[in-house]
């Protein structure tokens, strides 16, 4: 039973339209040929009893004779008076209303089974996707997306809900990615401020130090340049902060260009780069690509990200990087080194924007992972951070 269920309920519309609309229609052909029985059998059952009652006085002997006159010998026998004028009143109505009945139920049953037949596939068919449908939109129209759109037929309705359960899912990893965005860019604007804080405070003290003593005399020469490098410096410092801004945000705003690449062309980039990079350092370059493999990415993208990766695996790397390209289920890029890697808590927060970790030199905001974990998510991909005997981070396109 579960099987035949099956079989039907994946029927397209169409066919299943079809299917109840031819089975409606052979039932109320059936009911018509059966009902026209039913009456025609009573009608006779009637007639019947009455011709057996007055068949002697009204059974008359009679002859043929054709139109030239000729005389045919056999006899023939008929009624001098139609038996239907012998019929009682009640069985005279009987016999009139089943004749009526004949006509009537022919298009009866046809007129039943076809509204029959609408409220079937309309209850079978179309019902419950409907109220599926409609409770889906009434959740979504509410923001709600914490519900599941389940129905397994393989017809135009079952594909219809699983296109909104496509749908709930895209709005929930799109609210998810706005979100995501939205505590980045507080959490970017939060270590901003925190980092201006230090400068400001410093111009601040400078200057209330230079405006009280200057004038007073009581500052050398040396104090005053002294104190004016230091002015100078963190308002350097301010505009360095200031530019890096901009550079994220030019980084948010970044388009990705997708187009297959020459694979030769791109590795000898790639152990350049890298090499170039590491400098006295040792440069390990570990691929599976070969030029039968078809990758398909934004180099300059690669690129960028691959190059802050080598950049920071140097500043930490005691004598050697090894760099990992590889084609899996994914492409992905592998770097790591022989430092002392990352601590159980700077692996949760070293790709915070202005995270910057106690080894970290003081010319560095902090930046490299988190723009890395940027382009990566840009590209559709993203960048996992580990440890195991060094630092491992792993960029996957």
């Amino acid at each position: 039973m579960e099987k035949i269920k099956k079989f039907f309920g994946n029927f397209s519309l169409k066919s299943s339209f079809i299917f109840y609309t031819v089975l409606c229609l052979l039932i109320a052909l059936l009911l018509s040929l059966f009902s026209f029985y039913i009456c025609e059998k009573i009608q006779n059952v009637i007639f019947t009893s009455y011709e057996a009652l007055f068949s002697d006085s009204l059974k008359k002997e009679g002859s043929i004779i054709l139109n030239d006159g000729t005389l045919i010998n056999e006899k023939i026998y008929f009624y001098s008076e139609d038996i239907h004028s012998l019929f009682s009143a009640k069985d005279n109505f009987i016999y009139n209303f089943l004749e009526f009945l004949k006509s009537f139920l022919i298009p009866f049953w046809f007129i039943l089974m076809i509204i029959i037949e609408s409220i079937l596939f309309y209850s079978n068919i179309l019902n419950k996707p409907i109220k599926i449908l409609t409770s889906a939109a009434e959740n979504i129209s509410e923001n709600n997306l914490d519900f599941n759109i389940n129905y397994k037929r393989n017809n135009e309705m079952g594909k219809l809900c699983s296109s909104f359960e496509k749908m709930r899912t895209a709005l929930i990893e799109n609210n998810y990615e706005t979100w995501r965005k939205m505590n980045d860019h507080k959490k970017l604007n939060a270590s901003f401020s925190h980092d201006l804080r230090t400068p400001i405070t410093v111009l601040k003290g400078q200057t209330d130090l230079l405006l009280k003593y200057i004038p007073e005399g009581k500052l050398t020469q040396d104090k005053i340049i002294s104190g004016l490098n230091t002015l100078n410096q963190n308002i350097q410092r301010l505009e360095n902060y200031t530019e890096t801004m901009n550079r994220l945000q030019r980084i948010e705003d970044t388009e990705i260009h997708k187009e297959k690449i020459d694979i030769q062309e791109f590795l000898n980039l790639v152990k350049s780069s890298g090499k170039l990079l590491c400098g006295v350092k040792e440069f390990i370059f570990i691929t599976n690509l070969s030029e039968k493999d078809e990758i398909i990415i934004d180099k300059e993208i690669f690129m960028r990200i691959y190059e802050n990766l080598i950049s920071n695996a140097v500043r930490f790397a005691e004598s050697k990087i090894t760099v990992s390209v590889l084609k899996k289920s994914n492409f992905s890029l592998t770097v790591s080194d022989d430092g002392p890697g990352f601590t159980e808590s700077e692996i949760e927060k070293v790709t915070d924007p202005f995270y910057k970790t106690k080894s970290n030199e003081f010319i560095h905001f902090g930046l490299g992972l988190h723009i890395c974990k940027i382009l990566c998510e840009k590209h559709c991909g993203f960048l996992t951070i580990k440890n195991d005997n060094g630092a491992i981070i792993e960029a996957v396109f």
